[in-house]
């Protein structure tokens, strides 16, 4: 309890789920800071990973980077290695390792309970769905990225028709001298000759683009993405008129349904995080235990 109110983990573990729904995998960072635990979030973006061969969907290795600002000249770039065989190090954007005094040998001191002579990497890694032979998930979501290019280019063309429907071009049917000409001569008057059977006339053309018909189609394919995660079109929409408690539960149905299927992943992700924050603070503080019966239970706001 003292370390999840000073930590704020529930907190954290809110921001974390939304990471998981949008990258498909969110790490926990589990380090000391001033002999007490402390909690960062990872995203994909930031780490690379080095796979079981044996076994893909688990890692031996992991890298993070680090962006310390700086009040004169660049943004320090910084990288972080963690493996499970008792290496802990930092490295600069140059590739040269960078010792510390409190830990020169570069030594990860976070001793795996479950393997004699190995240790914990220090970060619990939530996933969306389970991967399957590999760590990263790289096909979920890309539905969302391909949706999202092919709504660009339909509202181009939306915002293309919207501007060009109030312009008129005018049209002439018959001939004129080849010389008239009224750019030059705004004053002059063109004489228009029949050019055949029909009479001479002039006119004007008005763009008659179905605005609120193709504006239903954009509509209809981002429903059709959100279909996909749960979602429905009355989720983007809010009326004031009453609503039975059953209309509502089918409504969501659909975000019922992921949810459900998203607990078992999270709870795993739970029970990592605990097991690996008791190997640190037993760690850092080893008079002040956690007990192995301890049991940690977060629930995740959606």
């Amino acid at each position: 309890d003292e370390i999840i109110a000073r930590t704020q983990l529930d907190s954290i573990m809110q921001s974390v789920n939304a990471y998981t729904n949008l990258m498909n995998h969110c790490g926990v960072l589990i380090l000391p800071y001033k002999n007490k635990i402390n909690y960062s979030i990872l995203t994909p973006d930031m780490v690379d990973v080095y796979q079981d061969p044996e076994s893909p969907d688990n890692i031996v290795a992991l890298t993070y980077q680090v962006n310390l600002p700086a009040t004169v000249g660049e943004i320090q770039t910084r990288y972080v290695y963690w493996d499970i065989y008792g290496n802990h190090k930092t490295f600069g954007i140059d590739g040269e390792e960078i010792k510390f005094a409190d830990n020169p040998e570069g030594i990860n001191p976070f001793k795996n309970p479950n393997e004699e002579g190995k240790t914990i990497i220090p970060v619990a890694w939530f996933h969306k769905r389970k991967p399957e032979f590999t760590f990263w998930d790289q096909t979920s979501g890309t539905d969302l990225y391909s949706g999202s290019l092919q709504i660009a280019v339909l509202l181009t063309y939306l915002n293309y028709m919207f501007k060009v429907t109030g312009i008129q071009q005018k049209y002439i049917i018959g001939k004129t001298d080849a010389k008239a000409s009224q750019i030059h001569d705004p004053l002059s008057i063109l004489q228009i000759t029949s050019a055949g059977a029909e009479q001479p006339s002039v006119g004007t053309m008005s763009g008659d683009y179905k605005l609120k018909e193709y504006w239903e189609v954009v509509n209809e394919k981002i429903g059709l993405i959100a279909n996909n995660y749960g979602l429905s079109m009355s989720n983007f929409k809010w009326q004031a008129s009453r609503a039975s408690g059953y209309a509502l539960l089918l409504e969501n149905w659909g975000k019922v349904e992921q949810v459900q299927k998203q607990i078992p992943m999270y709870r795993a992700g739970e029970q990592d995080l605990f097991e690996k924050t008791k190997v640190v603070q037993n760690t850092i503080q080893g008079s002040k235990q956690i007990p192995q019966e301890t049991q940690l239970s977060i629930d995740f706001a959606e």
